[in-house]
């Protein structure tokens, strides 16, 4: 009987053994490399799956990106390697936390932290143009790091184009004194390119023949939602120009209203819809719009005090009852009562 029982056993145990192995044998890891719309790495992921070429696959899910190759709820994937590159589009903006020292290519579409090196310090591009609209450079110290500071190489048509996508500004000249000019309308400058991270590269502008280098860098997304806030009166007509930001996403932010001369503050809209003491202001993971309303208040004021100055005071500027008898002043004239 014990006999029989330890001869089940082992048999049970040899069959469980070479079921591991046949497991083993049909099944492979798979890499999965996850990109942004501009070739920038998000994240590395891997997966266990049968030997055959095509099997179900659901994407990682990477917060404030959506993935574009796959169906985020799975979809068949078929692969004859090891490594499957995902690409994934942000949800909002795309602003960098550090630089990398990812190898340096360029392709078509592809996004960088463009710096320059100047007096031993290192600055950033950034879309934020002057009153001459030229192209703000900021030191890296100071730098914001939101979508402002990343650029997108595009191909043109006898060149390459230098976009910022939250700001729709492109780079779109090379002024005399050596520096950038920046409008919406794109401008093909021939591009000199290195491999090697650090080398700088150049822009030539094909009509006046200037150039311009700079070194461009791989980064660490970080994204940003865009934060917009208005100025307006009760009646919705704006009052002061607008504020725009930009937020990283999953952070909070604080209202900000201004005191305006003739105005008084009375409440806050987010997204157009009303607000009371219970409403929270939400976390950025999406576009938000705050608007500020105010009331319009200089008539009223100047209603108040014509009335202050036609009630009757005594000649030391106390108010006085209608029943009172004497001299008293009334809209800067003295006269009895």
């Amino acid at each position: 009987m014990k006999h029989s029982f330890r001869h089940r056993s082992l048999l049970l145990a040899t069959l469980f053994v070479i079921t591991l192995a046949a497991s083993a044998g049909f099944t492979k890891k798979i890499t999965m490399k996850c990109y942004d719309q501009h070739g920038t790495f998000l994240l590395t992921d891997s997966i266990v799956q049968p030997i055959e070429d095509c099997f179900f696959l659901i994407p990682p899910k990477i917060p404030y990106y959506v993935c574009t190759t796959y169906d985020p709820k799975g979809t068949n994937a078929c692969l004859t390697g090891g490594e499957l590159n995902v690409e994934y589009k942000a949800l909002g903006g795309t602003g960098f936390d550090m630089l990398t020292q990812q190898p340096i290519e360029i392709r078509d579409n592809m996004s960088f932290v463009i710096t320059e090196l100047r007096d031993e310090v290192t600055y950033v591009w950034a879309a934020k143009p002057n009153e001459h609209s030229l192209l703000s450079l900021t030191p890296m110290k100071e730098a914001t790091h939101n979508p402002t500071e990343t650029w997108v190489f595009e191909r043109g048509v006898v060149g390459w184009q230098i976009h910022n996508e939250v700001t729709g500004l492109y780079v779109s000249g090379i002024t005399a004194k050596g520096e950038l000019s920046v409008s919406e309308d794109p401008v093909d400058f021939l591009l000199q390119t290195s491999l090697v991270t650090g080398e700088p590269w150049q822009i030539t502008d094909p009509q006046s023949q200037r150039t311009y280098r700079f070194v461009p860098r791989h980064y660490a997304v970080r994204p940003f939602f865009n934060l917009q806030e208005n100025f307006v009166d009760d009646k919705g007509n704006e009052i002061a120009a607008s504020r725009e930001s930009y937020v990283k996403a999953g952070d909070t932010f604080a209202l900000a209203k201004k005191d305006f001369q003739d105005y008084a503050y009375e409440v806050w809209r987010l997204d157009e819809r009303a607000t009371d003491e219970s409403t929270k202001l939400p976390k950025m993971e999406a576009q938000h719009t705050i608007d500020y309303v105010y009331k319009h208040v200089t008539a009223i004021s100047s209603l108040r005090q014509s009335a202050r100055n036609l009630l009757p005071v005594d000649l030391s500027g106390r108010k006085v009852s209608p029943d009172y008898r004497g001299w008293v002043i009334v809209n800067g004239c003295v006269k009895w009562q």
